[in-house]
């Protein structure tokens, strides 16, 4: 019996599957990205759910890996958005919003946090603080239908490495299209504008 029921651009209810095979898992896993789909939790049937402690409770969360996407994406940082506490301390900014540079203009394209240890994300937001304000720069920044805390000057801001499973179709960000299963490798300290 469920509690829930589906109702389409609301509320999924998940299939379950009661599965004791790797091949199952991965069968599972691929019907999962064909749904487009974050990817599948594997749970004990005999488990509980404990908040925050997914591995040890016997529930593993498993993600498509990132050897399909052959290249990884240079993007710029036009925006950051403030933590809301839950790992960073509340008014830290903890993840970014990346855009493309179409000739002058920098067209939003995906929200990136994860990927960068706490040490290299506190050296990024000191190296953006000067280039940060809450109002938008008008004119080069299209950020759709994302509304960042703090919007930063692409043309002084840094360029970030990303690698991603896959490339699908949004319309939260200006370009239409957004990556999936991201992370960010690399920052450097090229400008934007250069």
């Amino acid at each position: 019996m469920n509690i829930l029921s589906s109702f389409i651009g609301r509320i999924y209810v998940a299939e379950r599957k009661i599965i004791s095979t790797n091949a199952e898992v991965q069968e599972a896993l691929n019907e999962a990205i064909d749904h487009r789909d974050e990817g599948i939790m594997i749970k004990d049937p005999d488990s509980i759910y404990k908040p925050g402690a997914r591995p040890k409770s016997g529930w593993i969360k498993v993600k498509p890996d990132y050897q399909n996407l052959t290249d990884n994406c240079d993007l710029v940082i036009v925006g950051g958005y403030f933590s809301s506490g839950s790992k960073l301390k509340i008014g830290t900014l903890s993840h970014f919003l990346c855009a493309v540079k179409d000739g002058d203009t920098f067209r939003s394209f995906t929200r990136v946090s994860s990927g960068v240890s706490h040490k290299e994300l506190y050296d990024l937001v000191e190296k953006l603080k000067p280039h940060m304000r809450p109002k938008p720069f008008t004119g080069n920044v299209k950020y759709g239908k994302e509304k960042p805390d703090m919007k930063i000057d692409p043309r002084k801001s840094v360029i970030l490495e990303i690698r991603a499973a896959e490339i699908t179709k949004s319309n939260t960000y200006d370009v239409g299209c957004t990556l999936r299963y991201k992370d960010f490798l690399y920052f450097n300290n090229v400008l934007a504008d250069a």
